[in-house]
């Protein structure tokens, strides 16, 4: 683990700001990928710190998003774990606005829509009688 940290993650690991495991997890493999984001992120943790948690949370969505917003990721950790929250709790509310009920409503528009493609894809040969 220490030959692939950066200094600067090895000075948060002995001070406490930053687990092992999160400098073993998520820093290590962005510092092979790249070093110039991992110095940007420790920087802003330094300042506003994350907790494991919300640091495997957001290494995660790094990985699934496109390159352009990685930069906006790696300046502002805080701002987009804050959004990723709110969502979720305003999801987490929708669904319970609409109870039971609504949820099996979603579901069968699921299926509605797997039907339609369903029927576009098959021909439905004319039946011989």
């Amino acid at each position: 683990m220490l030959s692939g940290l950066p200094d600067a993650a090895l000075a948060a690991v002995r001070g406490g700001q930053l687990s092992n495991w999160a400098a073993n997890r998520v820093i290590v493999p962005l510092a092979r990928a790249n070093p110039d984001h991992v110095e940007r992120l420790l920087a802003m943790l330094a300042t506003t710190p994350l907790s494991t948690r919300e640091l495997q949370c957001w290494f995660e969505d790094y990985q699934q998003t496109p390159r352009s917003a990685r930069e906006h990721m790696v300046d502002r950790p805080r701002l987009f774990i804050d959004t990723l929250q709110a969502t979720t709790a305003w999801h987490a509310g929708a669904r319970l606005r609409a109870g039971p009920e609504g949820e099996c409503i979603g579901d069968l528009r699921c299926l509605e829509a797997v039907i339609a493609r369903l029927r576009k894809r098959v021909r439905v040969a004319p039946l011989l009688a």
